[in-house]
């Protein structure tokens, strides 16, 4: 019985010792992992914090273009530690940097769906809480890497001087309201942000196809029962516009007659162009027509005159 109790204590004993290393490589093997990842959430911040500083300068682009990449880049640093494996001594401290990056990268989100509502005419009071909210996540981010540093073993290697330093709030005045409704202000009132409301018919192609023009400018098509028009719509400004009235009109030329008109709708984004097909206008041979293709305005629309276009027609038998 005393040599068994022997041999367990000294096996026991052999355990502890060569464990001890093991568990340091392991240690090791798990800060080599996510030390990339820290170092890549410390470029992140340091972009956020100049998107804020140049959003007058950047543009609506610009700054979507970046909060864009960063949300993304955020988030993608946030899923490689998420699935990072920790050995069991670090798996506290583990959690502690998994809620740091999910803390920046919810943050980063926040940031770019703040500064886009930011552009619009919602009422400043809401964005400047949903910036607000978007510096509590930072400075929570900030003090989960703290701890994290803290609850580091003091085992050779794993401590804090293994990782880097990682903050992306360095002034936590920057977040409180006051100073966020003067950049919200500031934000609004450069030109270079400014809202542009802004659509148009670029083009009207008609089926049957002109054939040729008369001397006043009015297009000939062939016999033919009914028109179909393929119309070219555009955003030509920085607003999404949604439900706007495409309307298609075919009357006499000289008004005497009830005007017939189909209509569709369009949600058109920034600079997005749209092809709409139009029919069932009924046609008279010999008849001067004048068709008119309209879509409807939108408020505060700095050009509205290209939002119709006027076509002269007669179907020539």
């Amino acid at each position: 019985m005393v040599a068994t109790a022997l041999v367990l204590i000294v096996n026991a004993l052999v355990h502890s010792r060569s464990s001890g290393p093991s568990h340091r490589l392991a240690e090791l093997a798990y800060l080599d992992t996510v030390r990339p990842q820290v170092e890549r959430s410390n470029d992140e911040g340091a972009d956020l914090n100049d998107v804020r500083a140049q959003a007058t300068k950047l543009g609506r682009d610009g700054i979507d273009r970046r909060l864009g990449r960063l949300e993304r880049e955020s988030k993608a640093a946030y899923d490689v530690v998420a699935r990072t494996d920790p050995p069991t001594s670090l798996r506290a401290s583990h959690s502690l940097l998994v809620a740091t990056l999910f803390a920046r990268s919810r943050g980063a989100a926040l940031m770019h769906q703040a500064l886009r509502v930011a552009l619009t005419s919602e009422p400043s009071a809401s964005v400047v809480q949903s910036l607000a909210t978007v510096g509590d996540n930072l400075v929570t981010g900030d003090r989960d890497y703290r701890l994290f540093l803290e609850t580091l073993p003091n085992s050779p290697g794993a401590t804090q001087a293994a990782m880097p330093a990682s903050v992306w709030v360095t002034d936590q005045a920057a977040w409180t309201a006051p100073v966020l409704g003067a950049f919200v202000t500031t934000l609004r009132s450069s030109a270079t942000l400014a809202a542009v409301h802004d659509v148009a018919v670029v083009l009207v192609t008609t089926d049957p196809d002109t054939v040729a023009k008369d001397p006043d400018g009015t297009n000939v098509i062939p016999e033919a029962r009914a028109l179909t028009l393929q119309i070219v719509v555009a955003n030509v400004g920085n607003e999404p516009e949604r439900r706007l009235t495409l309307t298609a009109a075919l009357a006499p030329k000289d008004g005497s007659g009830q005007p017939q008109s189909v209509r569709d709708f369009v949600d058109l984004d920034p600079g997005q162009r749209q092809t709409v097909q139009l029919g069932g206008l009924r046609l008279t041979n010999n008849e001067p027509l004048l068709l008119m293709v309209t879509i409807s305005g939108v408020e505060g629309e700095t050009d509205a005159a290209n939002n119709s276009q006027t076509i002269p027609l007669i179907v020539k038998v």
